[in-house]
């Protein structure tokens, strides 16, 4: 039994290295790239997460690891939600599911901030990270509301068209509506990987266009900075079968359980029967998106989509939050130039985090570095905002 005590040394010696590396290269406060000195003080006094370290699950940092045990390790808190379907004017619908919708006075004269969330890709008010903003928010007594893309969450189809990242025009038509339902709510815009591209594209057409953005500041998670950068990281070995095969597996689902509405193929947009034989991400844009939505090539797609060429038309406070070890988007893609030249844009960036995931703790079933994050974000901005205000007059 001569081998017990060197099997205990060797696992004390691997231990130590393990805790050392990970005290050392893992445990860090997020990085804060901002020109603006007076929101990098707003933050570090009303946001104070991102200037603490942050203390990423010790056994499960790994980026891969993290972006797909958040999925299934974390838990799912009751939330009670009320689905309200809206009519475009292309004759498609979304839904928008609420939370802690109602007021004690009517919907014109009700003052309660309001926070719309968006997804990521395929996603809707079922996932759990979206369950727990939503908790997050009704403890802070904020009125949120989900954004559903056109056949996630079960909100079916009613026209042959889905979505894209560049294209917010469906977005355009929610807030609208948002505000003409509650002109006097404030409205923050949240939104995680294709939702925070959303949002960016969103409040640039709004730059171009001279409209009033409706919004007093805006959250993004792990946004794909670029999207040329992202497709190919989609498709190495690692996650081509496990991120890339899931993502268009669920778009496919989509077409699937609306296919009623694909049932006239000679006036279809794109191939239906070439679009269900996909089975990664770059033949979903090829077959489907660049037909969809008018793209001559994937390349003018991604172009059109990808926010790391649209930061200069954010015309109010919006807060990045990425990982340098997101799978999707390597600090490479990040335009660290363009944000600094844009006093209105934060960037945090941890040294782990994974894609959407960010747990920390022994046992991440709850509340990580997401949540915290847009917990304080939302409360800064929605009572503290006049402190930046003042300061800058």
């Amino acid at each position: 039994m001569l081998w017990v005590p060197v099997l205990l040394a060797l696992l004390v010696v691997l231990g130590s290295l393990y805790a050392t590396y990970y005290l050392v290269r893992v445990v860090s406060p997020p990085k804060i790239i901002t020109s603006n000195k007076k929101m990098r003080r707003f933050l570090e006094e009303h946001c104070p997460v991102l200037y603490q370290s942050y203390w990423p699950t010790f056994w499960a940092f790994q980026a891969h690891i993290q972006t797909i045990s958040r999925v299934f390790l974390q838990s799912w808190p009751s939330i009670t939600m009320k689905r309200e379907r809206i009519i475009l004017s292309d004759g498609g619908h979304i839904c928008l599911d609420w939370c802690n919708e109602m007021d004690t006075v009517e919907d014109s004269e009700s003052c309660r901030p309001t926070v719309i969330i968006l997804p990521g890709l395929s996603g809707s008010s079922g996932e759990n990270y979206i369950s727990h903003f939503l908790k997050d928010m009704s403890e802070c007594n904020y009125r949120s509301v989900v954004f559903n893309y056109r056949g996630c969450g079960n909100t079916g189809l009613s026209t042959p068209v889905l979505y894209c990242a560049g294209n917010v025009d469906d977005l355009h038509e929610a807030i609208d509506h948002i505000k003409q339902r509650f002109p006097k709510s404030p409205l923050i815009a949240a939104g995680t990987s294709l939702g925070g591209i959303q949002i960016i594209c969103y409040l640039n057409e709004c730059y171009k266009l001279k409209k009033d953005p409706q919004l007093i500041a805006a959250f993004t998670i792990s946004v794909p900075w670029n999207l040329h950068i992202a497709t190919s990281r989609i498709h190495q070995p690692i996650s081509r079968y496990t991120i890339n095969a899931f993502l268009t597996n669920k778009i496919r689902q989509i077409l699937k359980r609306n296919q009623d509405i694909f049932s006239d193929r000679k006036n279809l947009s794109f191939d239906y029967d070439t679009v269900m034989k996909c089975y990664c991400f770059e033949d979903l844009e090829r077959h489907l998106s660049c037909p969809m939505f008018g793209f001559k090539n994937s390349v003018a797609l991604r172009d059109h989509g990808s926010p790391h060429s649209r930061v200069d038309g954010i015309t109010i406070p919006l807060l990045c939050l990425n990982s340098e070890d997101d799978p999707f988007c390597p600090t490479v893609a990040i335009p660290e130039d363009d944000i600094l030249n844009n006093e209105n844009i934060t960037l945090a960036i941890t040294s782990k985090g994974g894609h959407v995931a960010f747990m920390q703790g022994a046992l991440p079933f709850g509340k990580n570095l997401m949540d915290h994050t847009l917990m304080q974000f939302t409360k800064a901005m929605f009572h503290h905002q006049h402190e930046l205000q003042q300061s800058s007059s």
